[in-house]
């Protein structure tokens, strides 16, 4: 059915056996008195209160053509819909924030790519990267430790770059808690090591990987969370083993 947001209204009567239809903007039926805020369609279809209209849309409007409304009421007829009243809902007062761009389609895609490009960036950068070469010897350590490109280890709170891939491994005999995890980026590769292999049925968050806080911590170090980009296979398995993932903020 074609959506109208016109302001005219079409009536139908039957005169001499032959419908005629025309176009209203004054006269309403009793039912549908409304403020001067309410806005009609030629169906007689209550839209968007003015206030909004002319902020989403910036007030314009848009005309159609009288084969457009004909086909829309004869489809509503074919239905028997055509000619029912419905009572008018209030009229909505509402400033809403100020919208990018010229309409609504703009708005969202502009503010589509604001908060994508973060991660879009992240992506690009990750695809053109080349991955640094595996350490030859690993080292046994609990925690995260990271391996730079020139062979130096130190031990980490977490992974710290903006785009990784990661990997959970689980001793699933033992439990399904994480056992090891590895990640890799294009400036170094790391490995997290749990301190045992069995669990008990009571676990805390310490239990959990850390990606984006320290170990005993549940507040990233500067007081904002950062955008960053986690590339993995069947996600959801890993996903279900990251400390944060858990917290409610």
């Amino acid at each position: 059915m074609l959506r109208l947001i016109s302001c005219h209204r079409w009536q139908t009567f039957i005169r001499t056996g032959v419908w005629v239809r025309w176009c209203s903007t004054s006269v309403k039926p009793k039912s549908q008195q409304g403020s001067d805020q309410t806005r009609l369609n030629p169906l007689n279809i209550q839209m968007l209160s003015r206030n909004l209209q002319e902020q989403i849309f910036k007030g314009r409007t848009q005309e159609y053509t009288d084969e457009d409304v004909e086909r829309s009421i004869a489809h509503l007829e074919q239905h028997k819909l055509w000619g029912k009243e419905a009572a008018l809902l209030p009229d909505v007062e509402l400033k809403l924030p100020q919208m990018y761009g010229n309409d609504i389609d703009e708005h969202f895609s502009l503010l589509a790519q604001k908060q994508s490009l973060p991660y879009l960036d992240a992506a690009s950068h990750l695809q053109r990267a080349r991955l640094p070469r595996m350490p030859v010897e690993w080292a046994w350590e609990v925690g995260w430790t990271r391996y730079g490109p020139g062979g130096e280890r130190q031990s980490v709170n977490f992974p710290d770059e903006k785009a990784i891939v990661f990997d959970v491994e689980v001793c699933m005999e033992e439990g399904r808690c994480p056992t090891l995890a590895v990640a890799v980026s294009p400036n170094a590769c790391k490995r997290l090591i749990e301190d045992r292999y069995t669990w008990s049925s009571d676990l805390t968050m310490a239990d959990l990987i850390p990606l984006e806080t320290p170990a005993n911590s549940t507040q990233p170090r500067v007081g904002e969370w950062k955008e960053r980009l986690v590339v993995g296979h069947n996600v959801s398995f890993d996903r279900a083993h990251i400390k944060e993932q858990y917290l409610l903020k």
